[in-house]
Formats: structure tokens, C-alpha cells, sequence
């Protein structure tokens, strides 16, 4: 499944920020970010290991892993950016719950990699709830409810550089 949503994805990417995208393969393996107390894995050190990998200074990564990631605020994420060193991270894990819809799980893959894409164009958390950039708060049907797509008014603070989708 995820070979068809990474083409769309980058296609709808694309498209929404106006920028090339190109798909990578740098890292399998993310058991070093694993926290067996929790039996989740650390969002923050997958951005730290994305934030060594060698890119241009405009450029965007987006690590995308399928596993339940956490941060020190939250129970899990469904991803995490860092705008300052143009690096996010997108789990798969939790957007395919409660559902065998793959039609379903493709839309919020791409929604929520174009949330953490947005941010890496220094774009915040917008009050309309249709945004892509509306807050989730861990909600599936919040995810489900929005646009995949930037509003006007937020499309209108991004800031054009190159993207690229780093798929575990």
C-alpha cells in the first residue's frame, strides 16, 4: 500500500507547495528510537537522526516510519516537525486504526504528511478546522473531517523551497 500513497503523496505535494519532491530510502531501521517503558518510539530522536542527514539548506525531509511514535508532551503523535532544521516525521501506525479502508488511510497519510510539511514551511496550527493545518489532537475523525489542502490564508505564509519524503 504504501508504494501508491508515496506517488500520491508526492504528486499532492507537489501540487500544494509548488515544489519538487523527491522520494528516499535512507533508513530502515528506527529500533534505536524504541522506549520499552513505554513500548513506543521517540519522535524527537528520529528527528535528531533525520536532522544528520546531509541536505541543501532550503530543503525538507520527511521521515515516514510506521510505528507509534510519542513526544515528551503527548501520548503519541501522529508526526512531529522541527521548521528550524527542515526535518518531520510522520507515523503511519495510528492513521490505519479503525478502519480496513485503504482509500480511507490514504487520505490521512496525505493529510497528515502535508500538516507536517506545512509546518516545515513555517506554517502553525490554523483555527479553521477544514485546514490541513487545523489541530488533530489524536482524533481520527478531526483528520478525517479536514481538507487535504492549505486555506487561503495560510497558503498565502508559505515559503517556496525544495521537499522531500524520506518513506521507512
Amino acid at each position: 500500500m504504501i508504494g501508491g500513497v508515496l506517488t500520491a503523496l508526492s504528486d499532492h505535494l507537489q501540487k500544494e507547495f509548488g515544489v519538487p519532491v523527491e522520494n528516499m530510502d535512507l533508513f530502515r531501521d528506527v529500533s534505536f528510537a524504541f522506549n520499552r517503558r513505554r513500548n513506543q518510539y521517540s519522535s524527537p530522536k528520529i528527528l535528531k537522526k533525520l536532522k544528520a542527514i546531509s541536505k541543501g539548506f532550503e530543503d525538507k525531509l520527511l521521515g515516514i516510519v510506521d510505528v507509534d511514535l510519542y513526544c515528551p508532551d503527548y501520548d503519541f503523535v501522529f508526526g512531529e516537525a522541527d521548521a528550524g532544521s527542515g526535518v518531520a516525521t510522520l507515523s503511519l501506525y495510528r492513521l490505519k486504526q479503525d478502519t480496513a479502508d485503504s482509500r480511507l488511510v490514504s487520505s490521512r497519510i496525505i493529510k497528515e504528511a502535508t500538516h507536517e510539511v506545512g509546518h516545515l514551511f513555517n506554517l502553525g496550527h490554523c483555527e479553521d478546522p477544514k485546514c490541513v493545518m487545523s489541530f488533530s489532537v489524536g482524533n481520527l475523525s478531526q483528520i478525517d473531517a479536514k481538507s487535504a489542502s492549505v486555506c487561503l490564508p495560510c497558503k498565502s505564509f508559505v515559503h517556496i523551497s525544495k521537499a522531500r519524503t524520506i518513506a521507512n
